[in-house]
C-alpha cells in the first residue's frame, strides 16, 4: 500500500482565519471534502501580485512574458530583482531572541480591473487605493505559515481492512505471545503496577558485551520478584527516555523480544521519501536531545516556566481505510497542541537546566550513560553553552537551506519538515478510554539518521524505514491502548507587510502599489497525533478434541466419553457462540495479521480442560449451544500434586434411555482460549426388553429427524414400530395431571396416544396417521405402492 500523506496547517492560514487579508483575497487554504487544498478565489480578480525574487534564484517557470515577468500561478508573477536578499541577524547574546534569518522582498500590486476608462481617473485611483489600503490594513502584524506535508504509512488495522496480505512489520501495534511460562504468569497475575514487570531494555543491559545466551540465566519470574522487592528502582521504568546517542543500541535490543513470553511491538514509520533527519542530527551532535525532551514534555520545568512552549490549534487532512474497506479522506481540527519555537528555546530555555531540576524518580534513561542524559542531570555549564551556540549556528544554516520567500508562500509551497521525536503513551483499556484516563507509562525516543540507515535494503525497497519499540511490561489478556505522537519540526515562516514602505504608482498603466514584505524563517516543533491502536496479548487457539463414545457394561443409562488432544496446526474459519468469543477471535486475527477470515489453530500445549455442551432438541447452528454447557473436564491430575496437564481425559455421562441428546465439545488452553466446536453428535441410549445399546451418529445441521430413505429386503417384509413409538404417552393421553403430576384413571378415555418420540408414529385413536410404502424391484424396477394406516385397539382390562 502506498505511503500516506498528511497535510498540516496552522489555523491562521485557513479560510476561517483572518491573518493576511491581502493573500486571502487571491488564495486560501480550504478544507474541501476532507482535503486541505490551496484554492484560488475566483471571485476576486481586481489585482495581480508581482514578487521580486533574487537574481539567479531558481524560478518555477523558465518562460517570461513581454514585461519580463515570470508566471507562477493565475494572477501571481515574479520579476528579477536588482536588490540582493536582505539577511538580518539579531544581537548574538544568550537569553536574547536570535532569529534564524529574515529576508525582505518587494511586491508590486497591479490594478487588474481593466475597465478604468469607464471611470474618471480620480475615481479609479481612489477605488484602487481603497482596495489595497483595506487589504493591507486588515492584515495582522505577523502572519504565520507552517503548512507542511508529513509522510507516514497506514497502520496494521487499515492494511487488514484493505484486505492486504501479511502486513507484518507494518506501522501499528502488534501483540505477540511467544511461549508459556507458568511460574512467571502465576506471579504476574499478582502484579497491579506495570513498572514492576521486567523491561527488555533494562533486562538485556543493552550496553553490555555479554553473549545472548547469558542474558537470561536468571528466570524471568525471579527478575519479577526482585523488582517487587525494589519499588523505588522499579518505578524508574514508568517513564522511559532513550538518549539519542543510544538509538542504535535501543533498536538492536528489540531483537531479544522472543526471550519474553508476552510482548507488544509498537512500530512507527520513521523516514521516507522527502523525510530527512537534519534537525535530529543536530540534536545528536550538540547533545541537547534529553534537555529538549524534558522541555517538550514539561518534565520538572523551571519555576518561571518555559518561554518557548505554547499551545496552538492545527488542522490536519489525512486518509484511512475503514473496516468496510473504503478509503476515507478526513480533515480534523486538533486543539491545544504543544508547540516550541526552537529559536526561543535555544536561547531562553535550553540552557536553563544545569543543577536546577533533576529528572523525577519515575523516569529512566534507556541504555548506557550518554552525554545528553549526563548534561541534563548534572552537566558542565561551559560545555552546555558551547553546545547551545553550536545548535544555533546549525539551525541557522538549516533555516537558510530550507527557507521560503514570500513568493513561495503565495504559491502554497509547503514548508520543509521532518519527524524529530516520538512519544508513546500506554493506557489500560480500549482506545475510547484514552480521553478519560491517564497513561500508565510513557516512552520517548528521537528520530536519527542511524536508525533510518539500520536496514538500508528495506529502505530502498519501500522508501519507508520503521522504528520499533518493544514493550515487555504487559499481561496476558489485558486490554491496552497505545497513543503514538510524532513531534514534527517545521521550517515555517512568519511574514509581515512593512506599511511604512508602501508607495502608490497612480500615474502608471495599470495602477500599482509597492510594499516590502519581511519574511522570517521560524523552526517550530509541534505535537502531532500519529495513531492510536489497542489490543491484547492472546495465544493461538487450540484445536477441538478428538471424541470417542464407549458403552459401559451393566449401565444402560451411562456412556464413557473419551476426549483426546488434537495435534498439529491448521488454518480454520473461527466459530464463535457469542459476541464475546467473536471479539476474542477478531483480536487473534489482528495479532496473526489475517484478513482472509481464517485463524491458525494449534496445540502448542496440552489443554487445561474440555467443555461438554448438551441440547435436548436438534440444533440449527452452533450458536444454539451458547449457554448450554453441561460440564467441563479438567486434564490436571485429580490428586492436585502436580501442575502438569494431561493430553486426554475421560468422563462418565449419565443420560435417560430412549431419548436423543445432542453433544458438542471444545478444548480450553491454560489461558481459557477456546477451540472451535467439535462435530455435533446425536446420542441415544436405546433400550428394549432388557436389550440396551448406544446409537451414536454425527449430526448435520438441518438434519432435524434423520431417516433412512430406503432399505433392502429379500422375501419377507415386516414393519414393526420402535419401542419408543409403541410406548404409552401418558401426558399426551391426558393420564397425568399437568399441575400436580398425579396419574388419572383411564376409564372411558378413548383419546389414547402412543409414542414418546418427538414425531409420533400412530397419531391418536381418533385420528390415525397414513403412510405410503413403495416396494421397488431391484431387477425390473417395477414399483408397488402400499397405502397403510396404523390402527390402535384399546383393550379394556378386567377392572374396567
Amino acid at each position: 500500500m502506498s505511503n500516506k500523506k498528511i497535510i498540516i496547517a496552522n489555523e491562521q492560514v485557513l479560510s476561517t482565519g483572518n491573518s493576511d487579508a491581502l493573500r486571502d483575497y487571491l488564495y486560501k487554504w480550504t478544507v474541501s471534502n476532507g482535503n486541505l487544498e490551496y484554492l484560488r478565489n475566483q471571485d476576486n480578480n481586481d489585482i495581480n501580485i508581482v514578487v521580486e525574487v533574487p537574481v539567479g534564484e531558481k524560478r518555477p517557470s523558465p518562460s517570461a512574458d513581454a514585461l519580463g515577468r515570470i508566471t507562477l500561478k493565475d494572477n501571481l508573477f515574479t520579476i528579477p530583482s536588482y536588490e540582493p536578499v536582505t539577511q538580518t541577524d539579531y544581537p548574538v547574546a544568550p537569553g536574547v531572541y536570535r532569529s534564524f534569518g529574515t529576508k525582505t522582498q518587494k511586491i508590486i500590486i497591479d490594478d487588474n480591473r481593466g475597465f478604468t476608462e469607464f471611470y474618471s481617473p480620480e475615481t479609479a485611483k481612489a477605488e484602487f487605493k481603497n482596495l489595497v489600503g483595506d487589504l493591507l490594513g486588515s492584515s495582522e502584524p505577523s502572519n504565520p505559515d507552517f503548512v507542511t506535508l508529513m509522510a507516514t504509512q497506514p497502520i496494521i488495522e487499515e492494511m487488514l481492512n484493505a484486505r492486504f496480505d501479511n502486513p507484518s512489520g507494518q506501522q501499528g501495534v502488534a501483540f505477540g505471545y511467544n511461549y508459556f511460562d507458568a511460574d512467571y504468569e502465576e506471579e504476574l497475575n499478582k502484579v497491579s503496577d506495570h513498572y514492576y514487570i521486567p523491561n527488555i531494555y533494562e533486562t538485556t543491559n543493552i550496553d553490555s558485551d555479554q553473549d545472548t545466551e547469558n542474558l537470561f540465566r536468571t528466570p524471568l519470574v525471579e527478575k519479577l520478584r526482585a523488582n517487587l522487592r525494589d519499588p523505588a528502582g522499579s518505578l524508574r521504568t514508568q517513564n522511559q527516555i532513550v538518549p539519542i546517542e543510544n538509538n542504535t543500541e535501543f533498536y538492536a535490543a528489540g531483537g531479544y523480544a522472543s526471550f519474553f513470553p508476552m510482548v507488544a511491538e509498537i512500530t512507527v514509520s520513521s523516514a521516507g521519501e522527502g523525510n530527512g533527519t537534519d534537525i535530529a542530527s543536530t540534536f545528536f551532535d550538540t547533545e541537547l536531545g534529553v534537555n529538549f525532551t524534558r522541555d517538550v514534555e514539561n518534565i520538572a520545568p523551571p519555576s518561571s516556566g518555559l518561554v518557548s512552549l505554547r499551545n496552538e490549534n492545527i488542522t490536519i487532512s489525512s486518509n484511512y481505510t475503514n473496516p468496510e474497506g473504503e478509503n476515507i479522506i478526513e480533515a480534523e481540527d486538533i486543539d491545544n497542541i504543544k508547540a516550541i519555537n526552537l529559536a526561543e528555546w535555544v536561547d531562553q530555555d535550553g540552557a536553563g537546566w544545569i543543577g536546577l531540576n533533576a529528572i523525577p524518580n519515575n523516569f529512566y534513561f534507556i541504555g548506557p550513560l550518554a552525554n545528553s542524559s549526563e548534561q541534563s542531570v548534572a552537566g558542565d555549564s561551559a560545555l552546555l553553552m558551547a553546545n547551545t551556540n553550536l545548535f544555533y549556528d546549525r539551525m541557522k544554516d538549516l533555516a537558510q537551506s530550507y527557507e521560503r520567500g514570500y513568493h513561495d508562500i503565495l504559491k502554497g509551497t509547503p514548508a520543509y519538515s521532518e519527524t524529530l521525536m516520538y512519544k508513546i503513551e500506554k493506557f489500560i483499556g480500549p482506545v475510547d478510554s484514552i480521553v478519560t484516563s491517564d497513561p500508565i507509562q510513557s516512552f520517548h525516543f528521537m528520530n536519527y539518521k542511524d536508525l533510518t540507515d539500520f536496514h538500508l535494503d528495506q529502505l530502498e525497497q519501500d522508501q519507508q524505514q520503521h522504528l520499533k519499540f518493544v514493550d515487555t511490561q504487559v499481561k496476558y489478556g489485558q486490554d491496552y491502548s497505545y497513543a503514538v505522537t510524532a513531534y514534527q519540526a517545521i521550517v515555517g515562516s512568519q511574514y509581515r507587510y512593512d506599511t511604512q514602505s508602501l508607495v502608490y504608482n497612480l500615474e502608471s498603466n495599470p495602477y500599482s502599489a509597492e510594499i516590502n514584505v519581511e519574511t522570517e524563517t521560524v523552526i517550530r516543533v509541534i505535537e502531532m497525533p500519529l495513531y492510536a491502536a489497542s489490543g491484547r496479548v492472546l495465544d493461538i487457539p487450540p484445536l477441538p478434541p478428538q471424541v470417542d463414545f464407549k458403552p459401559i457394561q451393566g449401565s444402560a443409562d451411562k456412556v464413557r466419553i473419551s476426549l483426546d488432544m488434537s495435534a498439529g496446526a491448521y488454518d480454520l474459519e473461527p466459530i464463535a457462540l457469542n459476541v464475546a468469543e467473536q471479539d476474542a477471535f477478531n483480536q487473534m486475527a489482528t495479532n496473526q495479521h489475517r484478513s482472509d477470515g481464517l485463524l491458525t489453530f494449534g496445540s502448542d500445549t496440552a489443554p487445561a480442560e474440555f467443555e461438554i455442551y448438551r441440547l435436548t432438541t436438534p440444533p440449527l447452528k452452533y450458536e444454539d449451544f451458547d449457554g448450554s454447557r453441561l460440564t467441563s473436564v479438567p486434564t490436571l491430575s485429580s490428586d492436585r500434586k502436580t501442575k502438569r496437564q494431561a493430553s486426554s481425559a475421560t468422563y462418565i455421562m449419565g443420560q435417560p434411555i430412549n431419548q436423543k441428546f445432542y453433544y458438542m465439545f471444545r478444548s480450553l488452553d491454560h489461558h481459557g482460549g477456546l477451540s472451535n466446536p467439535s462435530p455435533v453428535f446425536e446420542v441415544e441410549l436405546y433400550g428394549d426388553s432388557g436389550v440396551t445399546f448406544p446409537i451414536i451418529k454425527e449430526y448435520q445441521f438441518g438434519q432435524i429427524s434423520p431417516k433412512a430413505d430406503s432399505k433392502g429386503a429379500r422375501k419377507i417384509i415386516q414393519v414393526l414400530p420402535r419401542f419408543t413409538q409403541a410406548y404409552l404417552n401418558e401426558e399426551a393421553s391426558g393420564l397425568v395431571d399437568p399441575v400436580t403430576g398425579e396419574r388419572k384413571a383411564a376409564l372411558n378415555n378413548n383419546n389414547i396416544h402412543l409414542g414418546v418420540e418427538d414425531e409420533p408414529l400412530f397419531g391418536s385413536t381418533t385420528a390415525p396417521r397414513k403412510f405410503k410404502l413403495r416396494i421397488t424391484s431391484k431387477t425390473t424396477g417395477k414399483k408397488v405402492d402400499l397405502n397403510v394406516s396404523f390402527k390402535t385397539k384399546r383393550v379394556r382390562g378386567q377392572t374396567e
